[in-house]
């Protein structure tokens, strides 16, 4: 579990140094998500953790995420644009920080090993 989310982080370290080959990107359509707000809201973390863990309903960028985040961590978010592979980073920064029992419960859910 370490390695992969190790491996991870380095693939958004890699992307942005520029020292990634040029890919397609995962679509923009939900860069404009102010996920600070929703990390700050713990009601909004447990709505999205629980669609995360198919605990409960998902909004659209919800289902959208979960559709891409085997691949993105499969690969090490290789296909994460600038903006992606920062909030990411900033997203599990916090998560793990500031909410671990969910963060031990995603980690479980997506990267068991």
């Amino acid at each position: 579990m370490v390695f992969i989310i190790s491996s991870v982080l380095i693939g958004i370290i890699l992307k942005l140094t520029g020292a990634a080959p040029a890919v397609q990107y995962y679509a923009s359509k939900y860069d404009h998500i102010d996920v600070e707000a929703i990390l700050n809201n713990r009601r909004m973390v447990n709505y999205y953790s629980a669609c995360l863990l198919n605990k409960g309903p998902c909004p659209p960028e919800g289902v959208d995420l979960k559709r891409i985040l085997p691949e993105a961590l499969q690969t090490n978010c290789s296909r994460c644009s600038e903006k992606q592979a920062t909030v990411a980073l900033r997203a599990i920064k916090r998560l793990r920080k500031e909410y671990p029992k969910i963060w031990s419960q995603l980690t479980e859910q997506w990267d068991p090993n």
